[in-house]
Order: structure tokens, then sequence, then C-alpha cells
């Protein structure tokens, strides 16, 4: 399962969901360092992130996101470890809202 459409010629794609992604942060971390507001705001803030661009940040870029891996405090390829930082209180990431819950 892929979060984008394949583009290898080979692979057959059908929807068979969707899932919707948010900002998350630990309640802790957000009585230390406030709740931005704005996404500029976000600069101010540690932010939780990708170290290697992947197809669904390429997607977010060509969407006009702007999202580049030096905006990140911490880098990581996994979504487990981003998922485990977030919890930790380490800063905002983004993850599946149910997760975030």
């Amino acid at each position: 399962m892929r979060n984008v459409r394949p583009t290898q010629r080979g692979l057959v794609a059908r929807k068979v969901g969707s899932v919707t992604l948010g900002l998350h942060a630990h309640r802790r971390y957000l009585e230390a360092y406030g709740i931005p507001r704005t996404p500029e705001d976000l600069r101010n803030h540690a932010l939780i992130g990708y170290d290697q661009e992947t197809p669904a940040v390429r997607t977010l870029q060509a969407s006009g996101m702007r999202c580049t891996r030096a905006m990140f405090a911490l880098r990581t390829a996994s979504n487990l470890a981003q998922l485990a930082a977030i919890r930790a209180g380490y800063g905002i990431g983004v993850c599946q809202v149910p997760l975030g819950r």
C-alpha cells in the first residue's frame, strides 16, 4: 500500500481509502512552548519530520506546501520514530489523526 499513486507501469493502482494527517504535539510540549496559531508560528518550534524526500513529500511540495529537510529539528525516515518523538514531547510532528488522538 502506498500513499501516492505509483509511477511504475507494472503496478496496478486502486484507491482503497484515505488517511487524514494532522500536526500533533504532546500537551507538555505545548504548555512549555505555546500553541502555534499560524503556519508562520511553526518556525519557532521544534519540528519532527522526514530525513529523505519521499513521493508523499514531493506531492506536498507540488501542491505548494513549503517542506524541506532543513526545517526539522529531528529527522528520521521512520514514521514510528516520529510518533515516538511526538509522544515523548520532543516537538510538533505529522501523524495520522486517529493516532494523534
